[in-house]
């Protein structure tokens, strides 16, 4: 079931993305960001997300196993994209069972009411999301660098338009 994120949810999501990033990172981001990540900042951070952007969140039996932020894209680089998905993370032992595939295409579906071009960041590296996202419509639209914890990351933009006819 998919529902709006709420502050009860905030540990149970921290310790998702906690779990997610040093899994998926690993290599790609430094060691010592990966190691330095605390529960206490990132449920800071999801309460942040929750005044600031649209939460969602799949449960299954009650409980929240992944979560997806989006809203407005606030970058002046590629403005024609007006909504972004800003965050997509399901637990690693769920994976892999069309969760994420169901809360992107609710994201997009709320998005497509104001917007007709969204995008989202990921690392280049991340292949398997890369390929995700592919899957589910979106196309490699822009690439940059940023300099995470230290470290160079390259990482690319891929966007899907409403518009345009899927074939």
């Amino acid at each position: 079931m998919i529902r709006k994120g709420k502050k009860e949810d905030a540990q149970k999501i921290a310790r998702i993305k906690i779990d997610n990033w040093r899994k998926t990172y690993a290599n790609i981001f430094p060691d010592e960001l990966l190691a330095k990540l605390q529960l206490n900042n990132e449920i800071k951070k999801y309460l942040d997300n929750l005044k600031n952007r649209n939460v969602i969140i799949y449960e299954k039996d009650e409980e929240p196993i992944a979560y997806c932020y989006y809203g407005n894209q606030k970058r002046s680089k590629l403005n024609e994209y007006g909504g972004e998905i800003f965050a997509l993370y399901v637990k690693n032992e769920c994976q892999e069972r069309g969760v994420g595939t169901k809360l992107l295409q609710d994201a997009i579906r709320e998005l497509s009411k104001e917007n007709k071009k969204i995008l989202l960041w990921c690392a280049k590296q991340n292949a398997r999301a890369i390929s995700f996202y592919k899957k589910n419509g979106f196309e490699i639209i822009s690439e940059e660098t940023e300099n995470i914890g230290g470290k160079d990351v390259e990482k690319v933009a891929l966007g899907i338009n409403l518009e345009k006819p899927i074939y």
